[in-house]
């Protein structure tokens, strides 16, 4: 009789491996996460230089006497640079329409799923149906689906536990890591659409 115990098949880590956390999200940790979020980034990045863009360009028409054009795209150059403000609109809206029973939060991180609890709600969510995780210098971003994310601060957990927490989200999520679609707003596709005739305009020849 041989008395050598065979070897199991690995399983699941048993739940004292989860990772434990808990906060009371404030108006920071919003702005936080929506200033270090991709599709924000890059949104902000192309409405500056969009606008930048345009307002020199309607300097020079001026320049040139061409006035009503030049006006027009200085005025949507300066309009398009208000998106550096935009982050922060988009944080305190968010942050408004959070009821305060909704912003003190427990995370646990299980080796099954991401568990959100509040005074007003518990959720669950199995690694196999979020999207993508990203993090920034103090918060954790995890994606239910393509649009929507939740925050996890990292001041949530332990500083011991910070660590562990970025392991487990990139070992659960890092595979399937995918950049958020992006947002093309209909007033910027407007906006490079009147930049293009105005400035097909000024060039055609006369």
């Amino acid at each position: 009789m041989n008395d050598v115990e065979q070897p199991r098949a690995r399983s699941d880590p048993p739940f004292d491996d989860s990772v434990f956390g808990a906060c009371l999200l404030t108006l920071a940790d919003f702005s936080h996460a929506i200033a270090h979020e991709p599709r924000t980034r890059r949104f902000v990045r192309i409405a500056l230089g969009l606008g930048l863009g345009l307002a020199a360009v309607g300097v020079l028409l001026l320049a040139r006497h061409r006035t009503l054009q030049g006006a027009v795209l200085l005025g949507l150059g300066l309009f398009a640079t208000v998106a550096y403000n935009a982050p922060e609109h988009i944080a305190g809206r968010w942050y408004q329409r959070t009821p305060p029973k909704a912003r003190a939060v427990k995370y646990t991180l299980s080796p099954q799923g991401l568990v959100i609890v509040s005074e007003l709600s518990k959720e669950f969510h199995p690694w196999a149906k979020l999207s993508a995780v990203a993090e920034a210098p103090d918060t954790f971003m995890v994606w239910l689906d393509e649009k929507l994310f939740v925050v996890i601060p990292k001041r949530a957990f332990a500083q011991g536990d910070v660590a562990r927490a970025s392991t487990l989200l990139f070992a659960r999520l890092g595979a399937k890591q995918k950049d958020p679609r992006p947002l093309i707003p209909i007033w910027l596709v407007a906006l490079l659409g009147v930049a293009a005739l105005l400035l097909w305009n000024w060039l055609s020849p006369r």
